[in-house]
Formats: C-alpha cells, sequence, structure tokens
C-alpha cells in the first residue's frame, strides 16, 4: 500500500506539473483532470480509468472498515489501503494532463492604462456603443 502510495504521489505530481505547462494554452479544470469529468479522454477510456479508481476506493475502504477494532493493537495494517487510490487518481491526472482535450484558455482582457491615471475609474473599460446597441436588440 505504501509502494502505491508514492508511486501515486508521484504521478499526481508528474500530472499536476503537465497540467500547469498545458493550462497556459488550455483552460484545465481540476474535475476534468483528475475525475475525468466532460468530454476530455474518450468515453472507453474514461470508463476504463473511472472504473480502476473506483475499484481501488471500494477496495481500501472494505479493507479498513473489515478490521473497525485495533482489539488493543497498535493499529491495523489493512488502513494502509486507504492510500491506494492516489494512484488511480495520479493516472488520471496524468492521461487528461498529457492526452486530454481542453477549450482553449480565453485570454484575459489587459486594461491599457496610461502611466499617469490613477483615478479607480480607469480599470473599467469604456463600453463600445456598437457593441451595446446589438446587445439590446437580441
Amino acid at each position: 500500500s505504501l509502494t502505491l502510495f508514492a508511486i501515486g504521489v508521484w504521478v499526481f505530481l508528474w500530472s499536476y506539473w503537465s497540467a500547469v505547462q498545458r493550462s497556459r494554452i488550455d483552460s484545465i479544470a481540476v474535475a476534468q483532470l483528475y475525475f475525468l469529468t466532460g468530454d476530455v479522454v474518450p468515453r472507453f477510456q474514461k470508463r476504463a480509468m473511472s472504473l480502476a479508481l473506483t475499484v481501488q476506493v471500494v477496495v481500501s475502504l472494505a479493507t479498513a472498515l473489515a478490521r473497525p477494532s485495533t482489539d488493543g493493537d497498535p493499529g491495523s495494517t489493512l488502513a494502509f489501503g486507504i492510500l491506494v487510490p492516489m494512484l488511480g487518481l495520479g493516472l488520471n491526472g496524468l492521461l487528461a494532463a498529457r492526452h486530454g482535450r481542453f477549450a482553449p484558455r480565453r485570454e484575459a482582457t489587459s486594461h491599457s492604462e496610461s502611466p499617469t491615471s490613477t483615478d479607480s475609474d480607469a480599470e473599467i473599460p469604456p463600453v463600445d456603443p456598437e457593441m451595446e446597441q446589438n446587445a439590446s436588440h437580441g
């Protein structure tokens, strides 16, 4: 369990680093990355990875709950099983970060203020009259 957890942490960090690099271009949500929500990966891959993660979670909880009392012992080695799903989360993230399809990142609107402007209203961009007219018509 500890070995799978350690591998899972390493893969999770690798997937996070890959996602951060990719987030400069793509808009990536955490749920899309680690739980494969939406159309990030093909359906068969999503089903297989989600099933593997679900099995890891169910088995780890079942084994941890199989021995609710330690009978005075310092602890149950079965409780370490709850660490294993970290591997599934990391692998989901790595799959999505490396091969997933995400929406392109919208460019942030930059406010071009003059260097001498200190008025707080200068941060609000002016309203385009043509855009305002189009919005009121439909």
